[in-house]
């Protein structure tokens, strides 16, 4: 568990301070390359951390997850997907929904608790659902520029795209993560 939590630590730290107004100081000490070098590598080590201690992590139960958690875990996970990928193509989806990064990555971390209720899940997850409920109070939602043409064919890449990412994710994870998501 200490590895896992270091690895929380880690993330935690690297992106929070940034939000505390010492962006703009670190980017000035470092440079902008420099700040994306150091910001990347943090990012690298905190995942690595946060992937070997939850793997390392004894498993104690904290509470028995629904029987319907899994479903509700699928619908939220595609619905991360589709937030996630609402980003990147242009899609009346990226309008509708102010943060979108932090937002899906909240559907993903909550979406979690529903089928995990050993205690390195809950940490894990519920610690990165907070950094979003955090991020989402704090950080002002993106600009995202007028001048780009929106149409329903965006929305159908969109959904289509999200669709296919969810499948591979879905097919990848017991070998990935070592969890089968239907029994």
């Amino acid at each position: 568990m200490h590895i896992l939590l270091l690895g929380l630590a880690v993330f935690v730290v690297s992106h929070v301070l940034p939000m505390t107004g010492a962006k703009p100081a670190l980017k000035q000490r470092l440079g902008d390359r420099g700040y994306g070098a150091v910001f990347g590598v943090l990012s690298l080590v905190s995942l690595g951390l946060i992937v070997w201690g939850y793997s390392q992590t004894e498993y104690i139960g904290l509470y028995e997850p629904p029987t319907w958690g899994r479903h509700v875990t699928i619908f939220c996970v595609f619905a991360a997907i589709l937030v996630l990928v609402s980003v990147l193509v242009p899609s009346h989806l990226r309008y509708w929904i102010s943060n979108p990064l932090a937002i899906g990555f909240l559907l993903w971390a909550v979406g979690h608790l529903f089928a995990n209720g050993d205690v390195a899940s809950v940490v894990m997850f519920g610690t990165f659902a907070a950094y979003c409920i955090v991020s989402l109070l704090v950080r002002p939602a993106p600009e995202v520029s007028s001048k780009i043409d929106v149409s329903i064919s965006g929305d159908v890449i969109a959904v289509a795209v999200a669709a296919v990412i969810f499948f591979i994710v879905f097919a990848a994870h017991p070998y990935i993560i070592g969890v089968h998501i239907l029994p």
